[in-house]
């Protein structure tokens, strides 16, 4: 959070967006292929890459998203919060849920390849664009 000016002023918009996605998509490839005995440090480094792609991706666009008239404001934050944390999150339980009870054997989960499907959505996403050179 702390870095969200410096990255705004050096960065960028665009940029900045790109780098939380990136956060987002590294997040999930290191909780996949973590554990918690030799690869402990691949959580450790995993779990801050939360704070960055939250603070870089989320928190901009609901500050990007709400600039402008004083009218719009509060409905651009309830529309961000609905898609965020109503829908959003309707959706994207239903989908881990489904994708979680795939990949059980034995009553046992196999972490990597459910991991792997956020990283993989992550990275489509980060794939750098036109739309993101400034």
């Amino acid at each position: 959070m702390l870095l969200m000016p410096f990255c705004l002023v050096r960065l960028g918009v665009k940029a900045t967006l790109l780098v939380g996605m990136g956060a987002w998509a590294l997040r999930y490839v290191l909780f996949a292929f973590g554990n918690a005995h030799e690869l402990l440090w691949m959580l450790l480094i995993g779990m801050p890459c939360t704070g960055s792609a939250t603070t870089s991706f989320s928190c901009r666009t609901d500050i990007h998203g709400c600039q402008g008239r004083d009218s719009l404001q509060g409905r651009c934050t309830g529309l961000i919060t609905m898609a965020t944390y109503g829908v959003g999150m309707l959706i994207g339980f239903s989908l881990a849920g489904m994708v979680s009870d795939a990949y059980v054997q034995a009553g046992i989960h196999d972490w990597r390849a459910i991991w792997l499907y956020p990283a993989a959505f992550a990275a489509v996403v980060f794939a750098p664009r036109a739309e993101f050179q400034e």
